[in-house]
């Protein structure tokens, strides 16, 4: 009977491209901590993150109560199998599952890390591409870049989802900068951006008090002149019970006031 190897490759993460074989004689842990045997250099992954082995013929993951939780082909599991083509994704690190009678190449490889690209002519839209417009890529980071480019392109030309977007673009973001927070900064007006929270696509913003109003007239109140005397005044009445009164009455509209902001012109 022919080997058939299994395998995960990283698609998204410090890694990328990297192949990872697994055994089918053991469990295969995957997470930060050193007794794992696939190891991730990922912050957001925990110690042991996950368990993936092979029962009777077919593999399968476990989540270990992670931190961040453990995804197959997006959707959160506690527990799944693995077919050929599903992403398995750990903190910020994304995998592919795949299975070969072909070994993958592996890290301590002769000649791992050369590549061989061929280029055909084709067109792409109304200009014929070039491979003289690859003579920008200088260094091996770019090229990383623009595999990654190259990885996203490809899950968004999947997804419908707006939001799945966004988090697949974030994940990325995430995953080549290592920050611990990333996001996106929306530019609009203050009515877009109340939409957009009402929508769950914004978090938070700053609002002045006007398109509030739109939802809530009562908030035209604070629109009128002269309305306090001073900042201190203006202070103990937003963050007294009549604040609370009125931010209690954005709750409906499926807003949440977080604090005032105010405003003394002088």
């Amino acid at each position: 009977m022919p080997v058939v190897y299994s395998y995960l490759t990283v698609t998204l993460g410090r890694d990328i491209g990297q192949n990872y074989v697994l055994e089918p004689d053991k469990e295969n842990r995957i997470g930060r901590g050193t007794e794992c045997s696939i190891q991730l250099n990922d912050p957001l992954c925990s110690r042991v993150h996950a368990i993936v082995k092979n029962v009777n013929g077919r593999w399968e993951v476990r989540d270990l109560d992670s931190r961040n939780g453990t995804f197959v082909n997006d959707r959160k599991i506690d527990d799944s199998t693995l077919g050929e083509g599903h992403y398995l994704k750990l903190g910020s690190t994304e995998f592919q599952f795949h299975q070969s009678r072909m070994r993958p190449t592996l890290p301590g490889d002769p000649n791992v890390g050369v590549t061989q690209s061929i280029v055909a002519r084709f067109k792409m839209g109304s200009k014929e591409f070039d491979a003289a417009d690859l003579g920008a890529i200088h260094s091996v980071e770019q090229t990383q870049d623009l595999l990654l480019l190259h990885q996203l392109s490809i899950k968004l030309l999947s997804c419908s989802d707006p939001q799945q977007c966004i988090r697949s673009a974030l994940e990325l973001v995430q995953g080549r900068t290592k920050a611990s927070v990333v996001g996106f900064l929306s530019v609009g007006d203050d009515r877009n951006l109340l939409e957009s929270m009402r929508m769950g696509v914004v978090d938070s913003a700053i609002i002045t008090g006007g398109p509030i109003m739109n939802f809530m007239p009562k908030f035209g109140v604070f629109d009128l002149p002269f309305l306090f005397a001073n900042e201190k005044e203006a202070d103990a009445i937003l963050d007294g019970e009549f604040g609370k009164y009125m931010a209690e009455k954005l709750t409906p509209v499926g807003l949440v006031n977080l604090s005032y902001l105010s405003l003394i012109h002088i």
